[in-house]
């Protein structure tokens, strides 16, 4: 191989590199975020359920909540 060819190639495999660095990078960001939000959501509609739950309101509505708190858990 020509070294201008090979010089070429590898020019071309750390582009391709850096593309999918910040492809993934940007994925993962997005994911964890997701994964927050998900935990977050998660601990407020248990907490809610608890709640109700040491309240003596109708246990129809910690059914709801904790069927939902699973929901998030898959």
């Amino acid at each position: 191989m020509a070294p201008g060819h090979q010089r070429k190639l590898v020019w071309e495999l750390l582009v391709h590199a850096d593309i999918l660095h910040r492809y993934y990078g940007y994925l993962d960001d997005r994911l964890v975020r997701k994964d927050k939000w998900i935990s977050v959501l998660a601990l407020l509609f248990s907490s809610s359920a608890a709640a109700v739950l040491l309240a003596d309101w109708p246990t129809g509505i910690a059914k709801v909540l904790a069927l939902i708190v699973a929901g998030f858990n898959l």
